[in-house]
């Protein structure tokens, strides 16, 4: 008899407020071989995983990014990656993720 097993989902943590959540959950940012910064799921490289717009100010304060990506500056990345993320997708779907962590639960 064989018998199947559920694997629990991958679980990343938002460079921002610092949650950990499934993967499906969070958006993947990465720096492209150019240094441009985006969103994208299947981008080679290093990527760091955030819930939304809303943890775009959080992950600057604490220089999220520059640790996922292993860089000493990326400031003009965070204005692109929260333009982008205001932008719908290509497939009509909203790349926005409400981050559900309140104010008071996020790791300061």
């Amino acid at each position: 008899m064989e018998t199947v097993t559920t694997s629990d989902p991958p679980i990343r943590t938002c460079v921002g407020c610092r949650q950990r959540r499934p993967q499906h959950e969070l958006v993947r940012c990465v720096l492209d071989a150019d240094g441009t910064a985006r969103v994208s799921r299947t981008a080679p490289g290093r990527g760091g995983w955030i819930c939304g717009v809303e943890c775009i100010e959080a992950a600057r304060t604490r220089r999220g990014f520059e640790r996922a990506w292993r860089l000493r500056s990326v400031a003009d990345a965070y204005d692109r990656l929260r333009d982008e993320l205001n932008r719908p997708n290509g497939e009509g779907g909203d790349r926005r993720r409400p981050c559900e962590t309140d104010d008071d639960e996020r790791v300061h």
